[in-house]
């Protein structure tokens, strides 16, 4: 119970850092303002409360922006993306499996974000 609690933690904070990272920010016209004050996030990851969840330690951390995410499952999280892939709508991708992500990348629809906090997180995680 102790180690799902830390990996949970560890997932939330990863998340926020990511999401704080991915904000877009235009000029000063009023649309691209508004699209700045809220991160899209495509996942298969908000079921069962976890949403809930989500948008509570993203509020508590007044990252000073809105999160909308969009559920999607499995195919037809990929399909999206690679219908983006020339304008993206996500900002972020939460979830899926190892072998979508690295299809996606491959095709040239994702790219990886890796933090500059990444080699200070234990080995064990």
């Amino acid at each position: 119970m102790m180690k799902q609690k830390v990996m949970v933690t560890l997932l939330m904070s990863t998340m926020i850092v990511i999401l704080s990272a991915c904000g877009w920010f235009g000029d000063d016209n009023g649309d691209e303002t508004a699209m700045a004050d809220a991160i899209i996030v495509y996942t298969n990851q908000t079921s069962g409360g976890r949403e809930t969840r989500l948008q509570t330690l993203i509020s508590e951390a007044n990252l000073g922006f809105s999160v909308e995410f969009v559920e999607l499952a499995g195919q037809n999280l990929r399909s999206r993306l690679i219908a983006e892939k020339n304008f993206p709508i996500a900002d972020v991708v939460l979830g899926g499996g190892v072998l979508e992500h690295l299809g996606l990348k491959n095709e040239g629809v994702t790219t990886p974000f890796f933090p500059t906090w990444l080699d200070t997180v234990d080995s064990v995680h």
